[in-house]
Parts: C-alpha cells; structure tokens; sequence
C-alpha cells in the first residue's frame, strides 16, 4: 500500500520523489522520538541517522504540542535539505501538509487516507 501511495507522490517543498522505480527504500527506516534523543536534539539524531545509512526517516512527537511538533518538523526538513531521504510525520495530516513532508503514518484510530490524500 505504501509503495503503491508514493508512485503519486510529489512535495512542494522538497520534491523528494521515489526511487527504484516508484518506491521509496524503506530499507532501513528510524522513527525518532525526540523525547529518546541525546539532548532532545532530533535534527542532530536525523542527520547521524542518515549518515550512519538510515534510508527513511517518521518523526513522532506524541506528548508535543502542534506548534512545538511544526517546528521540530521544520527543523529536521532543513537540516536534511537535499539528502534525499523521506520524511514521514506521526499521525498529523495538517502538519504534515503544512511542512512539506513527504507522507504521514497512519494508524488505525487516525485520519482515513482518503481524508488524509484530500489534504494532502
């Protein structure tokens, strides 16, 4: 289902499209829990990430309120600028439009990916 979703996939800020033939490698992918991260810094936890081979990145930000969760979205988008790597945001569809991710997780209690498609 995911793969399937990012063959239509476009971004407006990065325009990070998938590779391999329409999928995304999601060989290697870290969820990152900024409460879990040394000093609380995710963008530092990203770009380790990414430079020790993580392939996909989902932020999650559960206890954090949206403005604080938008501009630790933000941060981290910047920081990996042209690394090439996905970024996914935890749950919220409107942050996730808002910052130019490239998709969101969904759970099962969350927005439909119907309503979730509409606002993105």
């Amino acid at each position: 289902m995911l793969n399937q979703y990012c063959e239509n996939l476009t971004v407006a800020r990065k325009n990070i499209r998938p590779t391999n033939g329409g999928h995304f490698d999601l060989s290697l992918y870290l969820v990152i829990n900024p409460e879990q991260c040394v000093n609380g810094s995710s963008v530092q936890t990203a770009l380790s990430a990414v430079k020790g081979g993580v392939t996909a990145i989902q932020l999650r930000g559960k206890t954090m309120d949206t403005p604080r969760l938008e501009a630790m979205v933000d941060d981290v988008v910047n920081a990996l600028g042209s690394q090439n790597v996905p970024i996914f945001i935890n749950d919220s569809v409107h942050i996730a439009a808002a910052t130019g991710v490239n998709a969101v997780h969904l759970g099962q209690d969350d927005t439909s990916v119907e309503e979730a498609r509409a606002v993105l």
